[in-house]
């Protein structure tokens, strides 16, 4: 039986965690944060994601400021109330569903037109198999410290990303090619053809606009267990200074 698998939101948050850094190839930006601006005089955009252009006389408005000279520390925010992987996994139809989702020692530079980094992971939490009681997942080695064990959670495999042309990024596994391990036990009554562990594989690319990160994948990308994957979806992304409580809304110019 064919085992033809779509991914939405859940596993595309892989690519939308760095998404936003995408900006180099054949013309050359830099990732930079929204902030407010102090005076009328500095305003650029009228709307705190840095999307539309002018200022109001009410206020408040907002600016572009570059990224400094070192590696800036990135948040996530998912866009949407959950993200879901959906597949039929050896004839068992499946939906994984996850509430909340963090990027754990994400960093982004700019470096000579290209924006890039390498060893962030992501984190989903909350994750359930819609419509199986009887089934959990539960977080592998990929998960640090305390993480590692925890129900309804899944840690990627360490991340790399650069950009490949304006508002444009590809993201793959530092050490390819698994992107992820989805691992589903049997907590009672569990389907069978559930109860494995399955591989995500390949690299993802996604888009931005002013903070909005998207991702719609194409054909060739991602597999999971030697079948194709497709993944969308939307999130939020947010920067600062490490250990700063301090972020501000990311955009490219």
């Amino acid at each position: 039986m064919s085992r033809r698998i779509i991914l939405a939101g859940l596993a595309a948050l892989l690519a939308l965690a760095f998404s936003a850094f995408s900006a180099s190839g054949a013309s050359a930006a830099e990732a930079v944060t929204c902030v407010e601006a102090p005076t009328t005089a500095e305003a650029e955009f009228k709307d705190p994601h840095c999307v539309e252009p002018g200022h109001t006389a009410a206020g408040p408005n907002y600016k572009h400021v570059a990224f400094g000279s070192t590696p800036t520390q990135l948040t996530l925010h998912s866009a949407s109330e959950f993200q879901f992987l959906k597949a039929e996994l050896f004839g068992t139809a499946v939906t994984l569903r996850g509430t909340g989702v963090e990027c754990i020692d994400c960093m982004a530079e700019n470096s000579g037109g290209v924006v890039k980094g390498s060893g962030g992971q992501l984190r989903y939490t909350g994750v359930e198999v819609v419509g199986h009681a009887g089934c959990t997942v539960v977080d592998d080695e990929n998960a640090t410290g305390s993480g590692k064990g925890t129900a309804d959670q899944i840690t990627t495999t360490p991340l790399k990303f650069e950009t490949t042309g304006t508002s444009t990024a590809v993201i793959k596994p530092v050490n390819p090619p698994v992107l992820a391990h989805i691992n589903i036990t049997n907590v009672g009554g569990c389907p069978g053809a559930l109860t494995r562990t399955v591989n995500v594989e390949g690299e993802v690319n996604g888009t931005t606009s002013g903070a909005t990160l998207k991702v719609e994948t194409g054909a060739g990308e991602l597999e999971i267990e030697e079948e194709p994957a497709f993944l969308e979806g939307e999130a939020t992304m947010t920067a600062g200074e490490t250990g700063s409580t301090t972020h501000h809304p990311v955009a490219l110019t």
